[in-house]
């Protein structure tokens, strides 16, 4: 499997911009592809290493939608150009959510989520 280190590594391999639906939308401006390339630049390298392309969806009003899957759980981000939204479905039976501006780093609560999702302790790992 092929480790994505940026977003543009991944929207390199996108056959074309679909919606969740299949509609051909725009492709994101580039302000939204720097903002979702610093926060998959800074996630653990674990959850950059299980990212794929069909992890990443285009929306038709120009976000990047970053999804991860695990049985019927899912940590969910979607990334503008003045904001980031994540919504869950934990195995827990909570489901976190939050509308932050885009940092450099991702929000503590969706490693948290993640590190949930996945049954990991501690996903500070960089080079996994």
């Amino acid at each position: 499997m092929q480790m994505f280190n940026s977003i543009k590594d991944i929207l390199s391999v996108l056959p074309s911009y679909n919606d969740e639906h299949g509609y051909r939308v725009d492709p994101p401006s580039d302000l939204v592809i720097s903002n979702a390339d610093k926060f998959v630049a800074s996630l653990p390298g674990y959850y950059r290493k299980i990212l794929d392309a069909g992890n990443i969806t285009a929306n038709a009003h120009g976000t990047l939608t970053i999804d991860w899957y695990r049985n019927k759980n899912f940590v969910s981000v979607e990334i503008g150009q003045t904001q980031v939204g994540f919504f869950t479905e934990m195995p827990d039976g909570t489901n976190p959510q939050a509308v932050v501006p885009p940092t450099d780093e991702p929000h503590p609560l969706i490693i948290k989520c993640l590190n949930l999702l996945y049954g990991r302790e501690d996903s500070t790992d960089s080079h996994l």
